[in-house]
């Protein structure tokens, strides 16, 4: 994202010459046109009753009724589909209204209201956000279904991770590769696209709280405006889309996160909130290229009663105390969470099959903090041998929240792979825990 004041600053031009002309009806010449510029494909339907048009979009025809005061969106699922699932759709949290055609069909509509005035911005909008809630409601009635990357592209891997993406090349050229980023720009030169990979393996509900904190450092204010699952190459993705305000110009992100057992990917595509309509194909197709060959990060087993926690790769171990420590699963593939007793210390184990060589994890752990905390620091670190072990020690220091967080763990990585025995509370209650934790750290080791 180190980009986007570049890259804002050269879309500045195109936005200021734009109208902001209002609209309170359309004209079949004007919705004609709106098309055109969008790149729709459409046939004008005229009958005695009712102005239509079938138009295409994504590769799927849709109906379209209007012009006038009011436009009007409908998708037709070819299979039939029960009143319950309909409620089940209406009584969601989804765009549209769902409901049963003469023939018992899955049908999906939503309208959009010109009479208070409304820019034609806000009608190119209102059809692309169509074709998503158009999507969602065609998983919904078929199940989820793998989307195939686009023909003759170019499979571009990612920097870490077992991940890759199919590129069109006649649409998008490779910019600039720095670290784990690689960013693209559109033939057109008014999207952008940016493949962003990471050794870690990063649960989905952490990757997605850590975008939205990243894109608040360029809009504050930015929410999440759309989140669902999809499937791609047989696995979960997250699709989120953002519309920040940056530099005053309003941009449109939309994109794909995932993490495995060998990391974890976010695909993001973008532009301006004016050109995003006519990029939308271009868009879908660069996310649904994305390939996923890793293998699921390893599930933690369950602590026995005797406080033995068995990690499931080879035979690591964690042993506590169950006087002391109540152990949960932490709900994600690979880690385990603890919490004390007394109530105000915790600790995390996550494990990898990757993997990672010994010397990268203080690196790694501190760019990890740094995303929480800029100004996180590691104010000890060294080598230990535990029970056979060599680990790094390492003590870090940051602000979550607004609340000073002391942190102490040990790491350790081998050739099947890499643990984060991570302990951590409140700065100032650290000397209540501190002994707990230690004792907790140097209960890693392999065997029984």
């Amino acid at each position: 994202m180190n980009r986007l004041l570049l890259m804002t600053g050269l879309l500045a031009a195109e936005l200021a010459g734009q109208s902001g002309g209002v609209l309170t009806t359309l004209t079949n010449a004007k919705l004609e046109q709106i098309l055109r510029g969008m790149g729709v494909e459409f046939t004008e339907k005229k009958s005695a009753l009712i102005h239509s048009y079938t138009i295409r979009m994504k590769g799927e025809e849709l109906e379209l009724l209007g012009p006038g005061k009011e436009i009007r969106l409908i998708g037709v699922v070819r299979k039939a589909i029960s009143l319950e699932r309909v409620n089940e759709w209406n009584g969601g949290k989804h765009l549209g209204r769902a409901y049963r055609d003469a023939r018992g069909m899955a049908t999906i509509e939503d309208d959009l209201h010109l009479g208070g005035g409304l820019t034609q911005a806000s009608v190119e909008a209102f059809l692309v956000r169509f074709t998503t809630t158009w999507d969602s409601f065609r998983e919904f009635v078929l199940g989820p279904v793998s989307s195939a990357p686009g023909k003759g592209g170019k499979r571009v891997k990612t920097v870490f991770g077992e991940f890759s993406v199919v590129v069109d090349e006649r649409k998008w050229i490779l910019d600039t590769a720095e670290g784990g980023e690689q960013s693209f720009n559109h033939v057109n030169g008014d999207a952008y696209a940016k493949v962003i990979s990471e050794r870690t393996s990063v649960p989905l509900e952490v990757l997605r709280d850590a975008a939205l904190a990243n894109m608040k450092k360029k809009d504050p204010k930015v929410k999440i405006v759309r989140e669902e699952t999809r499937t791609v190459s047989g696995r979960s993705v997250l699709r989120l889309e953002m519309m920040p305000t940056i530099q005053q110009i309003p941009f449109h992100f939309v994109g794909y996160l995932y993490g495995g057992g060998s990391g974890s990917v976010q695909v993001w595509a973008f532009a301006t909130e004016s050109s995003y309509a006519k990029h939308v194909a271009a868009f879908s197709e660069l996310l649904n290229g994305l390939e996923i060959s890793d293998q699921p990060a390893p599930a933690a087993r369950k602590a026995d009663g005797e406080g033995l926690l068995r990690l499931g790769v080879e035979d690591w171990r964690v042993r506590f105390d169950p006087r002391k420590w109540t152990s949960t699963e932490a709900g994600d593939t690979g880690r385990f969470s603890l919490k004390h007793k007394a109530g105000d210390g915790y600790g995390l184990v996550i494990v990898e099959r990757v993997p990672i060589p010994l010397d990268s994890f203080p690196a790694i752990a501190l760019e990890n903090a740094k995303k929480a905390d800029p100004n996180a620091k590691i104010t000890l670190q060294e080598k230990r041998k535990v029970n056979g072990l060599d680990v790094w020690f390492l003590k870090m220091e940051a602000v979550v929240k607004g609340i000073p967080l002391s942190y102490r763990g040990y790491y350790y990585g081998g050739e099947k792979g890499a643990v984060q025995l991570l302990t951590f509370t409140s700065s100032g209650l650290l000397g209540e825990y501190e002994n707990d934790f230690l004792a907790l750290l140097n209960s890693l080791g392999k065997g029984e």
